[in-house]
């Protein structure tokens, strides 16, 4: 006689998304330079700061979800501050994700100022301390700006005096078309 099957309760977590507003897009080379990514930087509505890819010219494969800058430095502070890395540090952010994500960041960080490649060994990197990026998204992040990750940016509607939010225009003539 066979035993009856049993079902397992299946506890599922819903994580409620974070609502990010995107700052800056950007375009860097890849580390091979054999290609040029699009990533963005964002904030998230707690003010953590994101990364996440979004194009590349190439035919690396990635995936394009947001990496936050937390989590990035944990990875790194793995590694004796006084050592050079490598972006196989960024593996543990990507499991089950494409292999070339890692480098892709990598190749953002790279742009971005949070490393540079080492004097001792040309395979590796130092990090250095992101001054200008920082000081950049300090900015980024006071103003009203929200990109828009396919086309054109948009200003965040400012509240009026009574709280409520103003009519949103239809269009913008100050903001740039994708043929200018």
């Amino acid at each position: 006689m066979k035993a009856a099957a049993t079902k397992k309760a299946v506890q599922v977590t819903t994580v409620t998304p974070r609502k990010i507003r995107i700052l800056k897009i950007a375009n860097c080379p890849n580390l091979s330079e054999s290609s040029t990514l699009t990533y963005h930087v964002g904030v998230a509505d707690d003010g953590e700061i994101l990364f996440r890819l979004w194009k590349n010219t190439g035919r690396g494969y990635f995936s394009a979800e947001w990496v936050s800058i937390n989590a990035i430095k944990a990875a790194s502070d793995k590694v004796p501050a006084d050592k050079p890395i490598t972006s196989h540090i960024l593996h543990q952010l990507f499991i089950g994700r494409s292999a070339n994500n890692p480098s892709f960041l990598f190749a953002v960080l790279k742009q971005e100022g949070f490393v540079q490649r080492s004097e001792i060994d040309i395979r590796c990197y130092d990090r250095i301390e992101p001054t200008a990026f920082m000081a950049e998204i300090d900015e980024l992040m006071k103003s009203d700006i929200s990109l828009d990750p396919d086309g054109k940016p948009k200003k965040l509607p400012k509240k009026k005096v009574d709280g409520s939010l103003p009519p949103s225009p239809s269009t913008d003539a100050s903001m740039p078309t994708a043929a200018e």
